[in-house]
């Protein structure tokens, strides 16, 4: 898969998380706009990693109210 398409598909996962987040945790939506934006609003893709899409996740389950387990 060529990179840009790998990439666009990794900021869409991130925006996802990131609207989730944005309707049910404002304080968690504004620390994860400073990980992952530039003041100018650009991507910093070295923050783009599959821990940090895991972790904000897990940040928007919680907020949701989403009942959480492991497997």
């Amino acid at each position: 898969m060529p990179h840009n398409t790998h990439m666009e598909k990794t900021k869409q996962s991130f925006l996802a998380a990131f609207r989730l987040l944005d309707e049910h945790n404002t304080m968690a939506s504004d620390y994860w706009e400073t990980v992952l934006f530039t003041e100018e609003g650009e991507w910093i893709e070295s923050q783009l990693t599959e821990s940090n899409l895991f972790s904000m996740r897990m940040d928007a389950c919680c907020a949701a109210g989403v009942v959480l387990c492991e497997v």
